[in-house]
């Protein structure tokens, strides 16, 4: 079972610590994300919600509301289920998610998307993981990224130009949502 930390916000009240980590064996408290086991739902159609050329049936959500990293990933997962920051796997869905990142309601900027590495790592482009599971392609980085020049770059956000970069994941950030339906794993992170 998956704990989501919007719950634990919600419930539990933690700080939403990053990297985010599942709360200690004799920790009293116990959150069940109950959509988990809820029947399949489609994706949502209307919203603002949007779909990619060549991206199958897959949809995205722009989010202009400027949040920290580990935030804008559970105002995506409070979204519904199977919902989730977007991971881009192709160059063409990078590409694609970009010029959404141009348009209303972001409007342009450095957004969150659903890539970002476990805190016990380097900051090689190996130690990025989308949360989708999986390495992200080498390409898709911008020149001279990823280089953690916080100490504390932990997040990835789009830069405007079809490339990577990483973050502090406490910057306020737009973000873009995605529902596949694919698992998450928040506590790799």
């Amino acid at each position: 079972m998956r704990l989501s930390c919007l719950a634990l916000v919600l419930v539990a009240g933690c700080d939403i610590p990053f990297p985010l980590v599942a709360p200690p064996a004799e920790a009293a408290v116990v959150v069940v994300d109950a959509r988990i086991d809820a029947p399949f739902q489609p994706c949502p159609v209307t919203g603002g919600w949007t779909m990619l050329f060549g991206e199958g049936e897959t949809r995205y959500l722009a989010l202009a509301t400027p949040n920290s990293w580990p935030i804008a990933e559970a105002v995506c997962e409070g979204q519904g289920p199977g919902i989730h920051l977007a991971a881009p796997d192709t160059q063409n869905e990078l590409t694609q998610l970009e010029a959404l990142v141009r348009m209303p309601p972001i409007s342009g900027g450095l957004t969150w998307i659903g890539v970002a590495r476990n805190a016990d790592s380097n900051f090689e482009k190996a130690a990025f993981t989308k949360i989708t599971f999986g390495v992200v392609d080498e390409t898709f980085w911008a020149p001279m990224q990823p280089n953690n020049a916080s100490g504390m770059e932990y997040g990835v956000s789009i830069t405007g130009l079809s490339n990577l970069a990483d973050e502090n994941v406490a910057s306020l950030r737009a973000a873009i949502c995605e529902c596949d339906h694919r698992e998450i794993d928040m506590f790799a992170f």
